[in-house]
């Protein structure tokens, strides 16, 4: 008899030892998956306080003092553009984006080079050309294909000069013509992408490829296409990053979203780099207080005894769908990067995207644009 209590005892001792073992256990995961949380979650807020945001000057001065109001032409000194045998022209009918920066070179057998382009909206004229001869001449040409005629315009700038104007919709060339010597090499350079009269000009790159400008009404515009508003509703930068992985009898998934975007900065454009997502041409978008936030994550295994997980609680703890509130911020920066290039949300730089609170995927890189 005391042989079988003894024995017993032992096993309940053993089924204790093990129930307290297996309680342990789950409570180191827990507190090793929290203190990550926590590590992660700083190192997410120290790399944002890390960057410096900036509003500082851009790569060419942008001074819309000097934008010309009107444009005037001189009919009684207009070049004809079909069948000129004195002239060989260097033409560009259809200026892609109406983008361009190429070089040319004029010579005495070609004197004048005409760059064509009909923006079908009212735009800004950025361009200018660079060369070694200060005796080389931009001017804007108003066009009159139907009578084949390219009417010069007052708009004019020498070398390194940068022009600006405000175009209506219509048809125009760039000419570079010499006041002087020939037989020297240009580059000419033109950005007419992006609407007239803006009220800031964000980024020009130095060869004017790349525009970013704001306007009085909020929007923002890059080489033409539109951007955002940061004074009204954004759902073309709604963003979602779906996670899901299915197997035999069983699937996990993981889904992030963000929508109704309320912004309360920009940034300068960046390069963006993380495992999920890169651009060479970006934008940190802040999100403000009242952006819709939802966080989802589930598991399911089939079999004799079904399993399943389904949770809307995100890593604050918080349970979605939820709008950010004034205690989210408490917890560093929550980053939508906006490419400028397509114009669509890439990534959500914040210790409410799982991937980069738990340290499953590393922090991103990121760099000003120089």
């Amino acid at each position: 008899m005391n042989s079988f209590f003894r024995k017993q005892g032992k096993i309940l001792f053993l089924a204790f030892t093990v129930i307290f073992v297996l309680m342990a256990i789950g409570f180191e995961r827990s507190y090793a998956k929290e203190f990550l949380l926590d590590q992660n979650m700083n190192s997410i807020i120290e790399s944002q306080n890390n960057m410096q945001f900036t509003k500082e000057s851009l790569i060419v001065d942008i001074n819309k003092e000097n934008i010309k109001p009107e444009i005037q032409i001189d009919e009684n000194e207009a070049i004809k553009i079909k069948n000129n045998n004195k002239i060989k022209l260097q033409s560009y009918y259809d200026v892609e984006g109406l983008i361009l920066n190429t070089q040319g070179t004029l010579t005495e057998n070609n004197p004048l080079d005409l760059y064509f382009f009909s923006p079908t909206s009212n735009k800004i004229l950025i361009s200018r050309i660079l060369s070694e001869n200060e005796n080389y001449t931009l001017r804007l040409y108003v066009i009159d294909y139907e009578n084949g005629l390219a009417y010069p315009t007052q708009i004019s700038t020498l070398p390194q000069e940068l022009m600006l104007v405000n175009l209506p919709a219509g048809d125009y060339a760039l000419g570079v013509i010499s006041e002087g010597t020939l037989g020297d090499s240009y580059t000419i350079q033109m950005n007419a992408s992006n609407p007239a009269n803006f009220s800031e000009a964000i980024f020009v790159t130095q060869d004017l490829t790349r525009f970013v400008a704001k306007y009085s009404d909020g929007s923002l515009y890059s080489n033409g296409k539109y951007i955002l508003n940061v004074n009204g509703t954004n759902e073309q930068l709604n963003w979602e990053r779906k996670y899901y992985f299915s197997y035999n009898g069983g699937y996990s998934q993981r889904t992030h979203s963000l929508s109704d975007i309320k912004i309360s900065a920009i940034s300068n454009p960046i390069t963006y780099s993380s495992n999920y997502a890169s651009s060479n041409f970006a934008m940190m978008v802040y999100l403000n207080v009242g952006t819709l936030f939802t966080y989802h994550e589930s598991q399911y295994q089939s079999g004799t005894n079904p399993y399943y997980y389904s949770s809307f609680v995100d890593t604050l703890g918080k349970t979605t769908p939820r709008r950010l509130d004034i205690d989210d911020f408490n917890y560093g920066n929550h980053i939508l990067i906006v490419d400028l290039t397509t114009g669509k949300s890439i990534d959500f730089f914040s210790v409410l995207n799982f991937y980069y609170a738990s340290g499953i995927e590393p922090l991103p890189s990121i760099s000003y644009l120089q």
